[in-house]
């Protein structure tokens, strides 16, 4: 009888040795991004991340952008309230309108993956990345150097994690 317990105790013990951990998910999803290191120290900082499923890794990823798009948006408004510059104002009300449409979007992201819509989720979020692409470009045509280059930056980090989350839980078929 000890022999039974004694083997099932080390069965048991090379079950939890080849189970993969929640924490793997992190290097997972990092592993596809296109910024590993960004996703790395983002998500590997997250409270909860580290334990999550993937399906939590995307909850976490979405409120991530999502407070990172509001904070970016109060910042476009200081920058608009504190400027003169007709060029400058036109520039940052794009912006604004930019962040505004990001910020729906991330709503639209949160319901995707409630209702496990991968597809949707994931097509949601290059739309939230062309968001920040565009607040970008519009400062480039307009010759002048964007003062949120860095936030535009990561909303499109931001958002490649959430598409090569939905990816994964879509079962790699997107």
């Amino acid at each position: 009888m000890n022999t039974t317990l004694v083997f099932n105790l080390f069965l048991f013990s090379c079950l939890l040795l080849v189970t993969p951990s929640k924490s793997d998910n992190i290097s997972d999803v990092c592993d596809k991004a296109q910024d590993p290191n960004f996703c790395t120290s983002t998500l590997g900082s997250a409270p909860g991340a580290k334990t999550a499923t993937t399906a939590g890794l995307e909850e976490i990823t979405l409120s991530l952008t999502e407070a990172s798009a509001t904070a970016t948006n109060n910042k476009i408004q200081e920058l608009l309230s504190g400027t003169k510059d007709p060029n400058l104002q036109a520039l940052f009300t794009q912006c604004g309108i930019d962040y505004k449409d990001a910020s729906i979007k991330l709503q639209q992201a949160k319901n995707y993956l409630a209702n496990k819509q991968f597809v949707e989720l994931a097509f949601t979020a290059n739309g939230i990345s062309n968001d920040g692409i565009t607040c970008e470009s519009s400062f480039q045509k307009g010759g002048v150097t964007s003062p949120i280059t860095q936030q535009n930056n990561e909303l499109s980090s931001f958002s490649d994690i959430i598409r090569v989350i939905a990816h994964i839980l879509a079962g790699g078929s997107l």
